[in-house]
């Protein structure tokens, strides 16, 4: 059977976010990067192979992780929050590709 759009969310949140510690789980910034991590993997491995995965903005990735974890549903209010907070503070990009010349 094909994996849905939800069976690699719950995948992702399980890899990215449900095993952070409870110090991590209260600190914003750090779920908003591992929100990051989480939205790299599923362009890296999943919506830039197969169109059965559409291509998602970080926000519209990060309401959809929200709402398919049930311990972070009650921070769907606060999701611009984290995806804020994942943008406008320095942090290593996994992703990040440099150019010598």
């Amino acid at each position: 059977m094909a994996k849905t759009v939800e069976d690699v969310l719950h995948e992702l949140s399980s890899r990215f976010l449900l095993n952070v510690s409870d110090e991590e789980f209260r600190d914003t910034i750090r779920i908003g990067f591992q929100m990051e991590q989480a939205h790299w993997w599923y362009i890296d491995y999943y919506s830039s192979h197969d169109k059965a995965f559409p291509e998602l903005s970080f926000g519209e990735f990060a309401e959809k992780m929200f709402r398919v974890i049930p311990e972070y549903r009650h921070l769907i209010p606060q999701a611009k929050k984290f995806v804020a907070g994942a943008h406008t503070h320095p942090h290593p990009h996994r992703h990040a590709h440099t150019h010598t010349h």
